[in-house]
């Protein structure tokens, strides 16, 4: 197999993989003896999700961004889902010295969003006094410790709102580091009646 994984307990790599996917944690732990092993040869690194501001994922950028700079047939790609690019070339464009970072845009599927201000709630209390809750919801945050945080303030709101209600909506954690047995459950059916945030 040509792609191999290294993800917490779960180690699979093989001679012939030609491509590894870790966790910015083990990428960290790993970069000095990557280093030595692949000094000569072309290696590409690529930082996914840098959009997410996530310490781990930031650190690790940092380190590939030094490793890159110290060998020349070593370069870094940086994914991420922000439509504001410069936020990413220009830092980047500091790291290969040229100041220029090729871009390579990816159109993604369009989702109707419904957009409301409301500055004096949370997200928690605007999903809670929504009129109609709707069938499939997202609350976005700005680091995986923070997920049961907002489920449990969520689900808060939702009682004040009606007591019982909270029970009516499935709460799924989505992030990059869920574990094989929570990924398989992600897209499990919504019992009919209940809602999914």
């Amino acid at each position: 197999t040509h792609v191999g994984i290294i993800h917490g307990e779960r180690v699979e790599v093989h001679d012939d993989n030609r491509i590894v996917v870790m966790t910015p944690d083990t990428f960290n732990g790993m970069e000095q003896e990557l280093r030595e092993n692949y000094r000569d040869k072309k290696v590409a690194i690529m930082s996914d999700e840098i959009h997410e501001a996530n310490l781990f994922t930031e650190i690790a950028t940092g380190i590939a961004a030094m490793a890159v700079q110290d060998n020349e047939n070593w370069r870094l790609i940086a994914a991420s889902a922000t439509h504001n690019t410069e936020t990413l070339t220009k830092p980047f464009g500091r790291i290969n010295g040229t100041g220029e970072v090729p871009v390579v845009t990816i159109e993604g599927r369009p989702f109707v969003i419904e957009q409301r201000e409301e500055p004096d709630k949370t997200p928690m209390e605007v999903y809670a006094t929504l009129d109609e809750l709707p069938d499939r919801s997202m609350i976005f945050t700005s680091g995986k410790k923070e997920i049961q945080y907002i489920i449990d303030q969520t689900r808060d709101e939702l009682e004040k709102r009606e007591p019982g209600l909270s029970h009516k909506v499935i709460f799924r954690k989505l992030h990059g580091e869920l574990t094989e047995v929570e990924l398989s459950h992600i897209d499990d059916p919504v019992p009919e009646g209940y809602k999914l945030v």
